[in-house]
């Protein structure tokens, strides 16, 4: 008998039993390092056993399932009087962070110094974005790609938009007409996210997604975002889906991937001085290719980057938008008061007349910036209904955050900005439960105290078309139509700790987590026709 028929399975097993105690002692490692971490910070009450999860299942048996987490965090904060900081353990389904809840300690991390992107971040992206997005790469991996997308948000490149926004803008225009002639009750979030892809998709391909693969695409896209990540933080049955969820990444990635080769092509065929001047998304990240004599042949770290990205500014362009303007037409519906001031400046900087307002919109877009009162609407409502997160790592030695006089002792812990605890803090937005967009023209508000958008160089690099979209929309759409929210079931008791909002709107408050904060349910609505404008 051959010798190592004799020795194979002694080797074998002292693998796996090698194996088996590696793994023991780092899974004992890190729940040690999680459970006694961070001691000297204040948090809620902590078990040894369980960390922080036994407080956070208590707080969120008030809320939806699968509530957005910065909803439970802010409730922690209120609930055990964590006004500046605190220590959450959620190992092992969550990493140990430190949550940030004051403007001023946020902005040790965002603009005083530029802390790196936490690790979890590129997990938590990487299946459906990939590994080279922008939103979760550090170093001088996202400094190139910074540099490369910039122009793309120029405002005055934005303003170059316009037009194919505006035609965006007067489809939705129609197809809320539709249903105001019709009567129907509809869920808004849907159409506003196929105004807003459209959108983004003239800012990346230089063209809408108008065309039958189009529409595949955008399906795609929103089924493989949901499939990623509806349900991010809660308990995953990996198993249900798994097969369709790649199949859709793989649909998408095709599809990105024949649309940057025929546009290489094209930009190889085309004037030099013309192909310069384009700012697509896209056609910037071809420049860097165009005079290599390769081309994007066999490259494939090239393309990685290309789709990873493309697929980035797809994502994040469409559904904060779109979720946005629902919540916008959602509290206006409570408040016409707010409705009678905006339509008045939309008559008094453009016209009472829509056809006028629309040849105003195309000669001069930049009038949309002296909409200060619909401005301050959108601001009011994304303080009220944020949709983004922040997740920083502890950068180098040279980084640190003063707390108390001190440097805070942090090591890997996952660095978490509570952007609900600061919009919904009385210094610095008085009556903070209170839909007031006047607060934004009249009051002084701490400079790093408002951050939908985050603050700093890693703050969304396409605030700037996000707000024109948002004016934009808000001048067509309120002049011709009065909304009507439904499902609203206001609650008979406060049920969150920081905000009454509940007792008006009922569960709509919340939002639950995803690739961004999604609303709960489609944003359901009804809409007719506004006095004057029955006939449109």
């Amino acid at each position: 008998m051959p010798i190592s028929l004799l020795i194979s399975p002694n080797l074998t097993t002292i693998a796996l039993l090698v194996g088996a105690v590696t793994t023991f002692s780092y899974t004992v490692s890190r729940f040690l390092h999680a459970r006694l971490s961070c001691r000297h910070l204040p948090q809620p009450p902590h078990s040894f056993w369980f960390g922080h999860l036994l407080e956070v299942n208590k707080i969120n048996r008030a809320y939806p399932t699968n509530v957005y987490i910065h909803h439970t965090l802010i409730s922690l904060a209120r609930k055990y009087d964590l006004p500046e900081l605190y220590y959450l353990d959620l190992w092992p389904f969550v990493s140990p962070m430190v949550v940030l809840c004051k403007p001023e300690l946020a902005a040790q991390v965002t603009t005083e110094q530029t802390f790196p992107k936490d690790p979890a971040v590129g997990r938590f992206f990487s299946p459906f974005l990939g590994k080279s997005s922008i939103i979760s790469v550090n170093g001088p991996k996202w400094k190139g790609l910074h540099s490369t997308f910039v122009p793309a948000f120029a405002p005055a490149y934005i303003r170059t938009l316009a037009d194919g926004m505006l035609d965006e803008v007067l489809i939705y225009h129609d197809n809320l007409a539709k249903f105001a002639k019709s009567q129907e009750c509809f869920a808004m979030a849907p159409l506003s996210i196929d105004l807003t892809f459209n959108v983004i998709g003239r800012a990346v391909f230089n063209s809408p997604f108008h065309s039958e693969d189009g529409r595949k695409l955008v399906r795609n896209f929103k089924n493989g975002l949901d499939y990623a990540f509806d349900g991010a933080l809660s308990t995953r049955n990996w198993l249900i889906g798994m097969v369709p969820k790649w199949i859709l990444v793989w649909k998408v990635n095709r599809y990105i991937e024949k649309r940057v080769i025929m546009r290489f092509a094209e930009m190889k065929r085309e004037e030099a001085s013309s192909v310069k001047k384009s700012r697509s998304i896209m056609d910037l990240v071809l420049l860097q290719k165009l005079d290599n004599p390769m081309g994007i042949a066999g490259d494939s770290d090239f393309m990685e980057i290309a789709v990873s990205n493309i697929k980035t500014f797809l994502a994040a362009g469409h559904e904060t938008t779109a979720y946005t303007l629902g919540f916008i037409f959602m509290v206006l519906s409570k408040h016409p008061e707010v409705l009678k001031k905006a339509r008045e400046e939309h008559d008094s900087v453009f016209s009472p007349d829509l056809n006028r307002t629309v040849e105003m919109i195309r000669a001069h877009p930049e009038k949309l910036n002296d909409l200060h009162y619909t401005t301050a609407i959108i601001k009011e409502t994304l303080r009220l209904f944020p949709v983004g997160s922040v997740a920083r790592a502890k950068g180098d030695e040279t980084m640190n955050i003063m707390y108390q006089g001190k440097p805070l002792q942090i090591t890997d812990q996952l660095i978490m900005i509570c952007i609900l605890a600061m919009h919904y803090d009385s210094e610095s937005f008085p009556s903070p439960c209170e839909f007031q967009p006047e607060r934004f023209l009249t009051q002084t508000i701490p400079k790093d105290a408002w951050r939908p958008f985050e603050r700093g160089a890693r703050g969304c690099i396409g605030q700037e078309l996000a707000m024109m979209e948002m004016r934009m929309v808000l001048l067509v759409v309120l002049r011709s139509f009065e909304f009507e929210a439904l499902g609203i079931n206001p609650h008979s008791n406060q049920t969150a700790s920081y905000t009454t909002l509940d007792m008006v709107y009922g569960d709509l408050i919340y939002q639950k987590q995803s690739l961004t904060a999604r609303p709960i349910g489609g944003q359901d609505m009804k809409v007719k026709f506004a006095k004057g404008h029955q006939a449109i």
